[in-house]
């Protein structure tokens, strides 16, 4: 690998096989190539460590360059097993490390113990325990219950929220715009001629949960559709039988002609009801899913951007900054992608 001091466009263009001027409009967001040739190109220039002339002016105006003098120690925190258990939160591990590593800085995870509510005085003192306050910074996932993350909005050290705040923190968040990428999946089922719309999604167990509900409802009451949770499955189920239940019924009571499926860790159970019902997508039945992860069953399946990575190298980004800047306002940033049209949707005709 070539060292970073050395690495000029045409190292990365020989390095990909690629022209310098192909890898400069990707590196620039130019149109002209596929998505996948755009992403290799972006990451191999992140792995070798070149950056364009406006990124190495940003840094510098930024004030994040001069962080380099001292190696720092990060803490990811997030409840027991959700990286082990949920893919957004391994993705954004990862993605933190990554960018972190390239500086030399050191991601370190930490578990927040899976147990009955607590009060903030034993939060505190577990806190304390772990160590969290001499840390150099906090990225915080989400579906932290509410007393832990009360307890760590108090102890001074930089936070960045990976999640959507609690109303009033004073830390920075960023996180990728579900609110947004609903209602772009809700109004390109309607723009189809889509009326019957069945929302897949817990509404209720995390923040990000209930806004993705509320951003279902405002789209959907626009246009006169029923907005109630029994028209909807909006609860958690435990396990798949209970899901498949839950789902013939809503299927056999409403006759959906779209899917919206709000959370993408369901997308597996929605599709293993379609098959056992014999609905046939997007024939019988169009599907929306908040994920751009493909499946076996259905190569491409219609979807917003959500930015999981580019949000942890964003995250990792702005802690620094916050670490130079500590004095500068607190800011809440949401990373949007462009919906993908798949081929899980068809249009209806009235």
């Amino acid at each position: 690998m070539a060292k970073k001091k050395t690495v000029t466009l045409q190292v990365l263009a020989e390095h990909l096989n690629l022209s310098a001027y192909t890898v400069s409009k990707a590196l620039r967001g130019l149109p002209g190539m596929s998505e996948d040739t755009r992403l290799t190109v972006i990451e191999a220039a992140e792995k070798l460590g070149y950056r364009t002339r406006d990124q190495q002016l940003n840094r510098v105006w930024e004030g994040v360059d001069r962080l380099r003098v001292k190696p720092r120690r990060f803490l990811f925190v997030t409840r027991a097993n959700a990286v082990r258990n949920t893919s957004m939160n391994r993705i954004m591990e990862e993605s933190l490390r990554d960018r972190l590593e390239q500086m030399g800085n050191v991601l370190q995870l930490t578990e927040i113990p899976i147990r009955p509510e607590r009060s903030e005085t034993s939060v505190s003192r577990m806190l304390e325990q772990m160590e969290l306050s001499y840390a150099d910074g906090l990225f915080i996932s989400f579906g932290l219950p509410d007393v832990w993350e009360r307890c760590i909005l108090r102890l001074p050290v930089p936070k960045m929220f990976i999640n959507f705040p609690p109303i009033g923190a004073e830390a920075d968040s960023i996180i990728w715009d579900v609110y947004d990428a609903v209602q772009q999946s809700l109004l390109h089922l309607l723009a189809r001629g889509h009326r019957r719309i069945l929302y897949l999604g817990d509404n209720a167990t995390h923040r990000g949960y209930r806004l993705r509900w509320t951003a279902f409802q405002e789209i959907a009451s626009q246009y006169r559709l029923d907005v109630s949770e029994e028209a909807h499955l909006t609860k958690r189920y435990a396990g798949k039988e209970a899901f498949f239940e839950a789902f013939r019924e809503k299927w056999t009571a409403f006759r959906p002609t779209a899917l919206l499926c709000s959370i993408h860790d369901d997308l597996n159970r929605v599709l293993d009801c379609c098959e056992k019902l014999g609905i046939r997508i997007p024939d019988e039945c169009s599907l929306v899913c908040l994920d751009q992860t493909e499946d076996s069953r259905f190569h491409s399946i219609a979807s917003p951007g959500i930015l999981v990575r580019e949000t942890g190298h964003r995250a990792a980004d702005r802690m620094l900054w916050r670490i130079a800047n500590l004095h500068m306002p607190y800011e809440h940033i949401r990373v949007r992608g462009k919906f993908r049209i798949g081929t899980s949707v068809n249009f209806i005709t009235p």
